[in-house]
Protein backbone atom coordinates (compact mmCIF):
# COMPACT_ATOMS: atom_id res chain seq x y z
CA UNK A 1 0.00 0.00 0.00
CA UNK A 2 1.05 3.36 -0.70
CA UNK A 3 -0.96 7.20 0.06
CA UNK A 4 -0.48 9.87 -2.20
CA UNK A 5 -0.77 13.01 -0.78
CA UNK A 6 -2.04 16.06 -2.88
CA UNK A 7 -2.51 19.94 -2.40
CA UNK A 8 -5.59 21.67 -4.15
CA UNK A 9 -3.68 24.49 -5.43
CA UNK A 10 -6.61 25.32 -7.57
CA UNK A 11 -9.19 28.39 -7.05
CA UNK A 12 -11.73 25.82 -6.33
CA UNK A 13 -12.73 23.00 -4.78
CA UNK A 14 -11.53 19.58 -6.49
CA UNK A 15 -14.17 17.13 -6.63
CA UNK A 16 -12.17 13.61 -7.51
CA UNK A 17 -15.22 11.77 -9.29
CA UNK A 18 -13.78 8.04 -9.72
CA UNK A 19 -10.31 6.46 -9.49
CA UNK A 20 -9.38 3.31 -11.33
CA UNK A 21 -6.63 0.76 -11.11
CA UNK A 22 -5.25 -0.81 -14.77
CA UNK A 23 -5.65 -4.36 -13.39
CA UNK A 24 -7.93 -5.65 -10.65
CA UNK A 25 -4.56 -6.17 -8.31
CA UNK A 26 -4.24 -2.34 -7.98
CA UNK A 27 -7.66 -0.83 -5.86
CA UNK A 28 -7.06 3.12 -5.23
CA UNK A 29 -9.31 4.71 -2.41
CA UNK A 30 -9.84 8.67 -2.73
CA UNK A 31 -11.61 11.13 -1.03
CA UNK A 32 -15.80 11.25 -1.56
CA UNK A 33 -16.04 14.88 -0.45
CA UNK A 34 -14.59 17.86 -2.03
CA UNK A 35 -11.06 19.23 -1.64
CA UNK A 36 -11.07 22.51 -0.86
CA UNK A 37 -8.78 25.16 -2.08
CA UNK A 38 -5.32 25.33 0.30
CA UNK A 39 -6.71 21.89 1.49
CA UNK A 40 -4.70 18.41 0.96
CA UNK A 41 -6.11 15.06 0.54
CA UNK A 42 -4.32 11.48 0.10
CA UNK A 43 -5.42 9.13 -2.52
CA UNK A 44 -4.64 5.21 -1.06
CA UNK A 45 -3.47 2.44 -3.27
CA UNK A 46 -3.56 -0.99 -2.60
CA UNK A 47 -1.48 -3.52 -4.96
CA UNK A 48 -2.10 -7.07 -4.07
CA UNK A 49 -0.38 -9.46 -6.57
CA UNK A 50 -2.26 -12.98 -6.52
CA UNK A 51 0.93 -15.09 -8.42
CA UNK A 52 4.88 -14.55 -6.82
CA UNK A 53 6.04 -13.88 -9.95
CA UNK A 54 7.42 -10.26 -11.30
CA UNK A 55 4.72 -7.24 -12.12
CA UNK A 56 5.05 -3.89 -12.83
CA UNK A 57 2.03 -1.49 -12.87
CA UNK A 58 1.65 1.96 -13.61
CA UNK A 59 -0.30 4.02 -11.76
CA UNK A 60 -1.40 7.69 -13.31
CA UNK A 61 -3.49 10.31 -11.75
CA UNK A 62 -5.06 12.92 -13.91
CA UNK A 63 -7.27 16.47 -11.70
CA UNK A 64 -8.47 19.05 -12.49
CA UNK A 65 -10.69 21.14 -10.84
CA UNK A 66 -11.92 23.56 -13.60
CA UNK A 67 -15.52 21.94 -13.80
CA UNK A 68 -14.75 19.81 -17.32
CA UNK A 69 -14.05 16.36 -17.27
CA UNK A 70 -11.40 14.61 -19.01
CA UNK A 71 -12.85 12.79 -22.43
Amino acid sequence: SYSFKFVNDGKSDLVITSAKGSCGCTVPEYPKDPVAPGEDGIINVTFAIYHPTWHRNIIKFFLRNDGRSFT
